[in-house]
């Protein structure tokens, strides 16, 4: 939690010496967003608009800030569709965060998660075998260890 509340200090001072400042606003909203998940707090209108400003922002500056990208998909993908969720969107945003950061492991499991909720589960298998051999590389552990559990999940079903 220490680290988050220092992170998003350092976003917001970031914000406030360049407003122009793409990757400012994002590290706003991840770290705003994580706190808010630490806290326990349900997605909610308000909660999601407050967080959601820094995001759009974000791809206002920047429409190909890939992690913005990745994390928009993410959102449209996890709400309800009364909330603003759409798989299509999903869809939509995490294929360009991927051609725009061809190492995005994140938004790879992402995107097999969104064809899975589109009925589609073995589109998602080659995302998933480039997003392990790349989080392997990296030694990004908790993203190896997520695409594998979905990747199992898949090939359960």
């Amino acid at each position: 939690r220490a680290a988050y509340d220092e992170g998003l200090a350092l976003a917001r001072r970031a914000v406030n010496l360049d407003e122009d400042n793409a990757d400012a606003h994002f590290a706003v909203f991840g770290n705003e967003g994580r706190l808010m998940l630490l806290d326990g707090v349900t997605p909610n209108p308000i909660s999601l608009l407050k967080v959601n400003n820094e995001l759009e922002r974000a791809l206002e500056l920047n429409p190909n800030h890939a992690d913005a990208l990745a994390a928009k998909g993410g959102l449209y993908r996890q709400l309800p569709w009364a909330l603003g969720g759409s798989l299509s969107l999903a869809e939509e945003c995490l294929t360009k965060a991927i051609a725009n950061d061809p190492n995005a492991v994140g938004a790879r499991i992402e995107l097999a998660a969104t064809y899975r909720d589109m009925g589609e589960p073995n589109r998602g298998l080659p995302l998933l075998d480039k997003a392990m051999v790349i989080a392997q590389r990296e030694g990004k552990q908790r993203l190896l260890a997520e695409a594998r559990t979905l990747q199992a999940e898949i090939q359960q079903h």
